[in-house]
């Protein structure tokens, strides 16, 4: 089945979700979602956000699931996903937290870049509303890691920052 995830367009990271999706007789469930975001799919939804013109958001997403209930017009499930994200953009009048410091940089503009990966266990069901249409209830628990780097950083900076600062 072809999966689309409206959810993610009203995100704080914008961005579309399309997938594909294929449940075998042996219990077993096999997916990957793929999502894609910038200023041209996101426009109406980037508005009053921190990101601008040059936003870009792309990720990808496979999952295995194991299906304990499996009728008609619903399943329950168990599955492992795994995650990858990576998101940029250009940046006007910022500032960012030096790691393990207690200096602040603040720019003019610079270059955001953020990378994250992980896993997620999770539980759901998805329910068979008709031919077309699937609702896919789930949560769960997991891991990331994340690196985020400002880079060609214009006019930087430095302050050292207070617990007292607003």
């Amino acid at each position: 089945m072809v999966k689309i995830n409206p959810l993610p367009m009203i995100d704080h990271n914008p961005r579309l979700r399309v997938g594909v999706e294929y449940i075998s007789d042996k219990k077993l469930g096999y997916s990957i979602d793929f999502g894609m975001g910038n200023n041209f799919l996101n426009h109406w939804r980037l508005n009053g956000l921190v990101w601008g013109q040059d936003y870009s958001f792309f990720e990808v997403r496979p999952e295995i699931k194991y299906l304990f209930k499996n009728t008609q017009k619903s399943y329950t499930y168990a599955a492992l996903e795994f995650f990858f994200i990576n998101m940029r953009d250009v940046l006007e009048s910022g500032s960012y937290q030096k790691a393990n410091s207690g200096f602040e940089t603040t720019f003019d503009r610079a270059t955001f870049n953020k990378e994250k990966y992980g896993l997620h266990l999770k539980g759901g069901i998805n329910y068979i509303v008709s031919n077309r249409l699937n609702i896919d209830l789930y949560g769960g628990i997991g891991f990331a890691k994340g690196d985020f780097s400002y880079t060609n950083v214009v006019n930087p900076v430095d302050r050292s920052t207070s617990i007292f600062d607003e």
